[in-house]
């Protein structure tokens, strides 16, 4: 059996045999080390091991396409074809062979030199290697990622090439000791460490280095030479090649992330957002998209069977289903639809969920923590784990939120959107049924509530009038007394501010905001002295710097530096996995004891100062001991991966762009590197022989300045790691060859990272920007390919620089889908706060109804004679005006008819006209003018509203920016949230009426305006049922005539948690 435990261990056995005869055969015959009597014994017993595993190879079977194969003759068959002669070969002493038929034969026959050539052939066993490779990708799937193992070992491809490569290179000499060649070129007497020296001209070759001081003499060198550099560049493209695959895609989740980020993180940048609500949409982004898959789901599970997908997301939201039953009893068709459409969404305590009176667009799964539900500072009921809030407006008539929702704790929820649930349920009757009866006992439950809440509220106004100091009485009825901890320091009962965002959470006066100046103030000094260490204590220790008073102070003031940062960042709020700031004083400590006390305490104990003051003998000071204790400084390192993490809000106070955030994050560790190289490199031979070092043999403008001997080491390490290499700074003894070489791989892979994140961000600099380039040149070669004019084509480039100027090619849909209703609610106001400043429309409108449709307004923008409305046709939507003008005017034979009815065609010729006007830079007035609209003003929605053609066209006298609210997006409403729409035409009205009452002396209402009749019948017309609701409503009333009556004890046997008493 191929698998069996012994085989196992069989193989590898002999793969450790093949790692020894790879490494150690090339090696003595480049270097002509004869083998002592106890080698020759154990070179015996590895030949043994080949001739057995060979013997085994007769016997063991074989997979072919998962079939075990167990047939002797098959065996062998397929053995003979494909390893047989190459491990034959790689068995047999050709070595031992031919110095034992030799044997006393003339010395010129038995060349020493033949015979350590023959003893190549036993480097065949390297294809033994091969044989591994199934158990090895095995391990590389397994245990690995795939990227990470093929950068490793191509890394040790590489070393094992350098040694192939050293060992030839060493055999011009053995071949003739005395004659002329690289070695003898350097020292007649030959090298003390002649493996270093070659290993190390190979690596300063293969790496780009080439200091120079080593060099090949005669042609069979110089090709050797020639050779190794070809095969160079491409181990140096390798390593790069390999690197970069690694930083693309070692983690294709946080790349992804990443790229998300960085874009939200630009959006939010350019659209002047500030800084505090920045940090709230940045946190609550990164929980979303951390527990939510980045990639395209649905377009991933289309490519399974239903089956499977069930299984997958089954198994991935198991934790979810056991908090909700009633998926896990659901069809495939509800569970696959469903899930991934939910959208993980955390607020903190005292954050608003979502606010009363907003409209039902989604309801919410809280999964942990837990919520109140009040209204008019009366809590009607509390929600904790398991429960859905918002699932009562599923059978009611009013589509909009009766209580505001805010916590009391972190909770942690999942979103879905209304519409989505809708759909789903005509997927599942046992879905339908059960959440249309949870939402009617949910539903009569806070009707109770409510009921008894305005009785309470009497009660209140009659004690109020005797005097009492009890302004309101609140009731409730839950199992969370986390509500009455918050109220634990009020001896009375008093009105609560129902309107505390987060920023506005009351917290104890000795807590400090992470986020807040003078934090980030005392970070950024912690940041200068943690730099101060990580530069000078190295320097201190390599170039031996004695001690002065100026080092002794800085010293104890960075230690006076971290024991204040200590102190302080026990009364510092922090930002848990999910994204929520912790304000509880206590659980901050015990946050900051459990993390990171005793890496600070560890890195603040000046172990240096204790050293040197229990020591006094001076003999003992001048050891190198007490500079390397030193080292131990170098913990308070650990400090810089804290102060990283707030790099973003660093970069929000500072608007710093990502880009420069990048290049500083991989250009800083990377001098850092440097500085580290060079000090070490000086430390090796500080204390050494002046002619055995490399400082003794460099000119130095001041050679007693140890600034001079710093900048000379720092110039050796960056020449080496940028694979520059002057060759005026090389190593000269062992120590520093040793080095060297390490420098000159490691400095090369780090090379190969610098490229390739460099590349990286390039690539992706100001993604947004970049994707508005494409966007233009794809525009452009589109326009070329139809053969349209240039006109049109600065018509569109205009139309999308208006575009990214008003709302960017960014996806907002998809930064609104990871936060709470309230936190978008928000932002959907600030993004869109300059059209609320210049539309007239919008003013003294609630807030549920501004953020219903500012996400939906469209730009568009036009230039001077462009075609707004057409006459005769539909139109698209409500124009809002942003900028510039537009006239109204009816067409010539309307206006000679007199027919301005609405069904009335513009005759091709009149389009015609109306379409070349692209030329004008004015249309001309004349008595068909019946408008004139200037920016704030909006027109359009009478043919909206009343569904029918415009009489009339409407042009740009000037370049105009506009906002259009579409026509489908107020149909999807009147389907969806029929009692929403009510309301909102009624909104509409009032704005219509008072713009109409403004314009009444430049505008012809009768043409554009809505009559007064027209405004009865918009009130009075009625709504279609959605295609899905009618479905949902159908299936439950064939559940109701098909199912007996029932009396109320006979109700559904589940009870819900949520309630109200």
């Amino acid at each position: 059996m191929p698998k069996a435990p012994w085989k196992v261990r069989w193989d590898i056995w002999i793969g450790i045999v093949i790692i020894y005869s790879v490494v150690m055969i090339p090696y003595r015959i480049g270097f002509a080390i004869d083998l002592a009597h106890w080698e020759q014994i154990v070179n015996y017993l590895f030949d043994a091991s080949f001739a057995l595993d060979v013997m085994f190879n007769m016997f063991t079977g074989f997979y072919d396409d998962d079939v075990f194969v167990y047939e002797l003759p098959k065996i062998r068959a397929r053995y003979f074809k494909s390893w047989f002669f190459v491990d034959i070969l790689s068995t047999l002493p050709f070595d031992q062979f031919f110095q034992a038929v030799t044997t006393g034969a003339d010395q010129s026959f038995l060349s020493f030199k033949l015979l350590r050539t023959i003893r190549l052939f036993r480097l065949l066993k390297l294809m033994r290697l091969l044989r591994l490779k199934r158990a090895i990708d095995s391990f590389q799937l397994d245990a690995l990622n795939a990227h990470v193992f093929q950068t490793f070992r191509s890394l040790l491809m590489i070393i094992f090439i350098i040694h192939l490569l050293s060992c030839g290179w060493y055999m011009f000499y053995t071949w003739d000791p005395t004659g002329m060649n690289w070695v003898t070129n350097i020292d007649r007497k030959g090298f003390q460490n002649p493996y270093l020296v070659s290993f190390y001209w190979v690596s300063n070759t293969m790496m780009s280095v080439g200091y120079g001081e080593i060099y090949g003499v005669t042609d069979g060198e110089r090709l050797y030479s020639i050779f190794v550099e070809c095969l160079g560049s491409i181990s140096v493209g390798l390593i790069i090649a390999n690197i970069q695959m690694l930083t693309d895609n070692y983690n294709p989740r946080g790349v992804k992330m990443k790229q998300k980020l960085q874009e939200t993180k630009e959006f939010l940048l350019k659209r002047l957002i500030p800084r505090r609500l920045r940090l709230r949409v940045i946190s609550q982004f990164e929980y979303h998209w951390s527990r939510r898959t980045v990639f395209d789901e649905d377009k991933l599970l289309q490519q399974f069977p239903m089956s499977l997908q069930y299984e997958i997301l089954a198994a991935s939201m198991e934790t979810f289903v056991k908090k909700f039953p009633v998926f896990g009893m659901t069809s495939v068709d509800f569970f696959v639809f469903t899930i991934p459409k939910l959208r993980p969404v955390v607020v903190g305590p005292g954050q608003v969920l979502v606010e009363c009176e907003s409209v039902w667009e989604e309801l919410y799964f809280v999964l942990s923590g837990s919520l109140e539900a009040f209204r008019s500072n009366i809590i009607a009921s509390s929600l904790t784990g398991g429960d859905i809030c918002g699932i009562e407006y599923l059978v009611g008539d009013r589509r909009r939120y009766a209580y505001t929702y805010r916590s009391t704790s972190k909770t942690e929820l999942y979103a879905l959107y209304s519409a989505d649930l809708m759909e789903a349920m005509t997927k599942c009757p046992v879905a339908s049924r059960y959440l249309r009866d949870l939402a009617h006992i949910i539903s009569e439950r806070y009707a109770d509530a409510a009921r008894r809440g305005r009785r309470i509220l009497q009660k209140n106004d009659a004690s109020q009038r005797k005097g009492s100091i009890d302004l309101f009485v609140q009731y409730r009825h839950r199992k969370s007394t986390s509500y009455h901890n918050l109220r634990k320091d009020s001896t009375d009962v008093s009105q609560f501010q129902v309107t505390t965002l987060a920023d506005e959470v009351q917290v104890h006066w000795s807590v400090i905001r992470h986020y807040s100046r003078t934090r980030l103030v005392w970070d950024s000094i912690m940041g200068i002295v943690v730099a101060w260490t990580a530069v000078s204590v190295p320097f201190t220790i390599s170039f031996d710097i004695p001690e002065s008073v100026i080092l002794e102070a800085t010293d104890r003031m960075s230690d006076l530096f971290f024991c204040l940062d200590i102190f302080i960042n026990f009364f510092t709020t922090y930002v848990d996995d999910t994204g929520v700031e912790i304000v509880d004083r206590h659980e901050i400590r015990r946050h900051y004891l459990k993390r990171s006390f005793l890496p600070d305490v560890i890195s603040t104990i000046p172990f240096d100062f204790l050293v040197e003051t229990v020591t006094e003998s001076k003999d003992f000071r001048s050891l190198k001991l007490i500079r390397t204790i030193k080292l131990v400084k170098l913990l308070r390192l650990v400090r810089i991966s804290k102060l990283l993490k707030l790099n973003s809000q660093w970069m929000s106070d500072l608007d710093i762009s990502m880009d420069t955030i990048r290049l500083l994050k991989m250009l800083i560790p990377v001098l850092m590197i440097g500085h580290y190289v060079g000090c070490f490199w000086y430390y090796l031979s500080a204390d050494g022989d002046r002619k055995r070092s490399w400082w003794g043999r460099i000119y130095f403008d001041d050679p007693s300045s140890l600034l001079s001997r710093y900048v000379a080491s720092v110039y050796w390490a960056t020449t080496t790691m940028t694979t520059v290499g002057f060759g005026d700074v090389v190593a000269v003894n062992s120590h520093e060859q040793a080095y060297s070489i390490f420098v000159m791989i490691g400095g090369t892979t780090l090379f190969a990272y610098v490229v390739g994140t460099v590349i990286e961000v390039v690539s992706n600099s100001k993604s947004l920007m970049n994707r508005e380039h494409e966007m233009g040149q794809r525009i452009n070669a589109y326009i070329k390919e139809r053969g349209v004019s240039r006109e049109f084509v600065v018509a569109c480039q205009e139309h999308l620089r208006y575009i990214n100027a008003e709302k960017t090619l960014f996806n907002e849909y998809g930064l609104f889908d990871a936060l709470s209703h309230s936190l978008r609610c928000e932002l959907i106001l600030y993004l869109n706060s300059n059209v609320l400043a210049q539309i007239r429309f919008f003013d003294k409108k609630p807030k549920w109804f501004l953020t219903l449709l500012l996400p939906r307004l469209v730009p568009q923008f036009f230039l001077s004679g462009d075609l707004l409305i057409y006459h005769g046709n539909l139109v698209s939507g409500i124009f809002f005006l942003m900028s510039g003008a537009v006239i109204a005017r009816v067409p010539i034979q309307e206006r000679n008819s007199g027919n301005f009815d609405a069904d009335t065609r513009a005759s091709p010729k009149t389009i015609a006209v109306a379409t070349n006007g692209r030329t004008m830079d004015k249309v001309p007035e004349d008595d068909g003018t019946i408008a004139t609209l200037y920016e704030g003003e909006f027109f359009g929605y009478k043919e909206v509203l009343t569904k029918t053609s415009a009489q009339y066209n409407v042009f740009a006298c000037r370049p105009t920016g506009t906002y259009i609210l579409p026509a489908e997006y107020l149909d999807m409403i009147d389907q969806n949230y029929p009692d929403v729409l009510e309301e909102m035409r009624g909104l509409f009205l009032h704005s219509i009426t008072k713009q109409q009452t403004i314009l009444q002396h430049w505008q012809n209402n009768e043409i554009m305006g809505i009559s007064g009749q027209e405004r009865e019948r918009i009130l009075r017309s009625s709504f279609a049922m959605p295609t899905h609701l009618a479905q949902v409503r159908e299936m439950a009333e064939v559940e109701n005539d098909s199912m007996p009556s029932r009396p109320e004890s006979h109700r559904p046997a589940f009870s819900p948690r949520h309630h109200p008493s």
